[in-house]
């Protein structure tokens, strides 16, 4: 994966042609089976689909894709039938076709329309290898793409308008008099059910990134929208918002959440892990060597404890071994987690951090997704992505000592490297 690639997604997404008379004979640009986690899988699938493929013309059906080996995993990862399970066939050609749709109409793949089946042709292979490396890298995309549409199409202001100000007089009348009618009087889609299934997946990706309250049952949300509240997959486990006055089993309840299962995530957790390593050539992140070394992922605020945050980079530090199971988790017990080594790993993926947007200016790790984990795990509100690398660092140790955690003085607190900002 060429990192440096991530720098060149905004751009890619501006060129997109998105305006009505370019998508009118393309289809959907968007519907319910379209989130974050459907799309990154369905995207690996076309990719995996041509792995061994060394033909120039890479072209499928959606027939091609259901027999593909690695689509025999989807029912797993999602807690659905059998492919081959008659019964499930109008679901999972829901499943292929919507994500695929989209796909095509944001250009990233082709379609012949003049045949059918449709046959489909990669047009846009790195950004569809992007796509497929996560469910987040998937949900900014898919950020990109709706902010770009809306522009297209004259709406973006209007939308803009009530992600500023999310009341529910400004809800309702963006959700069943603005989206309602473009959709009815400019797309095939005219039922008011079909319109409604589509009204959050459009919202909710960017109500996220604005940090604000978007669509929940066909109200406006109580809440605003976390990351796990995008995706199709939602475990029972993850109890992103429950309020603290009451028990897991009692939300569970009150959410009538699904039983389903959580290989899809350890799937994608793997992915993940393996990006970092190879991005940090197998070298840990504490003591770096200069030759490769056995690393673990660790997660600086663990999986347990912070579902919401089990795939963020930002979260994920490379330690060795004897780092991982002597220090982080002192004796090796993982249900324990060391608090001032927990306040180094944080410093020096700072570090990191600070590297990548400044002197590698290759866009793989993000300093505002780990001071918005910041903020969420240590109540942190008045810390800010504008804020200076050193006073990060400054602000975490005082943070760490305010809650009585011991912080010794014998490792570095800020880097000693200084970064050329201004470096092309």
């Amino acid at each position: 994966m060429d990192y440096k690639y991530k720098t060149k997604i905004d751009q890619t997404c501006k060129n997109l042609e998105l305006s009505e008379e370019n998508w009118k004979k393309k289809g959907r640009f968007l519907d319910q089976k379209v989130t974050p986690d459907v799309l990154m899988i369905v995207s690996e699938v076309i990719l995996k689909y041509f792995k061994n493929d060394k033909t120039k013309d890479k072209k499928f059906t959606i027939n091609d894709l259901w027999n593909s080996k690695f689509a025999k995993r989807i029912p797993a990862f999602f807690g659905k039938p059998e492919i081959k399970n008659k019964s499930a066939k109008n679901e999972y050609d829901k499943f292929f076709s919507q994500p695929i749709c989209t796909l095509s109409f944001s250009g990233i793949l082709t379609r012949e329309v003049s045949r059918k089946p449709h046959i489909y042709r990669i047009e846009n292979e790195p950004l569809l290898k992007y796509i497929s490396l996560s469910s987040r890298n998937s949900n900014y995309f898919l950020f990109l793409y709706i902010k770009k549409f809306l522009k297209d199409n004259n709406l973006f202001k209007i939308f803009e308008n009530y992600l500023e100000d999310s009341t529910k007089e400004n809800f309702h009348n963006l959700k069943d008099v603005i989206f309602y009618n473009f959709i009815a009087n400019n797309t095939p889609i005219n039922t008011k059910t079909e319109i409604n299934r589509i009204w959050p997946k459009l919202l909710n990706p960017l109500a996220f990134y604005y940090k604000t309250n978007g669509s929940k049952d066909g109200r406006i949300s109580d809440q605003k929208i976390q990351f796990m509240d995008l995706l199709y997959n939602k475990p029972n486990w993850r109890d992103v918002g429950k309020p603290k006055d009451i028990t897991r089993k009692e939300y569970v309840e009150l959410e009538e959440k699904e039983d389903v299962s959580d290989e899809l995530y350890e799937y994608e957790l793997k992915k993940i892990l393996k990006e970092i390593k190879n991005y940090h050539k197998y070298m840990n992140e504490i003591h770096p060597t200069k030759e490769k070394e056995m690393v673990n992922g660790h997660h600086i605020f663990s999986k347990s404890n912070y579902p919401e945050f089990y795939d963020l980079k930002e979260n994920i530090i490379l330690l060795t071994p004897d780092q991982h199971f002597s220090y982080a988790h002192p004796g090796g017990n993982t249900q324990y987690t060391s608090k001032e080594y927990q306040l180094i790993c944080l410093i020096y993926k700072l570090d990191s951090i600070e590297r990548s947007e400044l002197l590698n200016r290759d866009g793989f790790y993000s300093k505002d997704n780990y001071v918005d984990m910041i903020q969420n795990v240590l109540d942190g509100t008045e810390i800010k992505s504008s804020w200076e690398y050193e006073k990060i660092k400054y602000w975490l140790a005082h943070k760490f000592i305010e809650k009585n955690i011991p912080v010794k003085n014998n490792y570095k607190v800020a880097s000693e490297k200084k970064y050329d900002t201004d470096k092309k």
